[in-house]
C-alpha cells in the first residue's frame, strides 16, 4: 500500500498504524481532502504507467532500524521487487535496500537520511541515530544517491558523499523559499503544500 505516515489520522480519516491493517481493509479508507482512498503500489506503477520514474520509498516497520521488519525482506521480498524493478526506489531502512541490492543488483539505489535528533527520531535508542546520522551504509548497500533532511543539508557527510559523485536530493520543503535555499546543495527535492515549479519555468 503506498501510504507516508506510520499512522493513518493525519493523511486519512481513519486512526491507529497502517502496519496493523490488512490491505483490503486499507483499499476502503477514504483519504483526507477528495474522494480516493489509499492506493496500492500495483495501482500507482498502472497510473504512472512508467511515463516518470518513481522514488519507491519502503519504511522501517519495526521501529528501530532493525532487521525484523524490514518491507524488502520475508516473504514479501520478490514481490516487491517484482514491482520496484517497474518503478525504481529508494528506503530509509538500509536492511531493506540491502536486500533489494541482492535481488536486484543492476537497479540505481538510494538511502533516505537524517540528522537524526531525538526530537523527530524518539523510538530509536542515541546508540542508532549517532550510527545512522554518519551515513555508514551509503557503499554496504550499493546506493548512488541519498534523500537527505532539508535542514541538514550543510552536514559535513553529505558533502563528501556529493563529492564522490553521490547524487543529493532532500526532504521536506514546504515552501518556494525553502526550495530555492535547499537547490544550493540538493538536485531535487520532496515537497509538499505548495504548486512547485516545472522544470525551466
Amino acid at each position: 500500500m503506498v501510504f507516508h505516515d506510520y499512522a493513518l489520522e493525519r493523511l486519512s480519516e481513519a486512526r491507529g498504524a497502517i502496519c496493523q491493517r490488512k490491505a483490503d481493509e486499507l483499499a476502503s479508507i477514504r483519504l483526507r481532502g477528495g474522494d480516493e482512498t489509499i492506493p496500492s503500489l500495483d495501482e500507482v506503477l498502472s497510473i504512472v504507467g512508467g511515463r516518470v520514474p518513481l522514488l519507491i520509498e519502503i519504511k522501517d516497520q519495526d521501529g528501530d532500524m532493525g532487521t525484523r521488519g524490514r518491507a524488502a525482506g520475508g516473504g514479501g521480498r520478490g514481490r516487491v521487487a517484482r514491482l520496484w524493478r517497474a518503478g525504481g526506489g529508494h528506503v530509509v531502512q538500509p536492511h531493506s535496500v540491502a536486500a533489494i541490492a541482492g535481488r536486484l543488483p543492476d537497479l540505481p539505489r538510494g538511502l533516505t537520511t537524517s540528522a537524526y535528533g531525538e526530537a523527530g527520531w524518539p523510538l530509536l535508542s542515541a546508540a542508532v541515530r549517532e550510527r545512522l546520522r554518519a551515513i555508514p551504509d551509503y557503499d554496504r548497500v550499493g546506493a548512488s544517491f541519498i534523500s537527505h533532511e532539508a535542514a541538514d543539508l550543510a552536514n559535513p557527510r553529505v558533502a563528501e558523499l556529493a563529492a564522490r559523485g553521490a547524487a543529493v536530493l532532500c526532504w521536506t520543503i514546504r515552501t518556494p523559499e525553502a526550495e530555492a535555499q535547499a537547490r544550493r546543495v540538493a538536485q531535487n527535492v520532496t515537497f509538499e503544500g505548495y504548486a512547485a515549479a516545472l522544470p525551466g519555468a
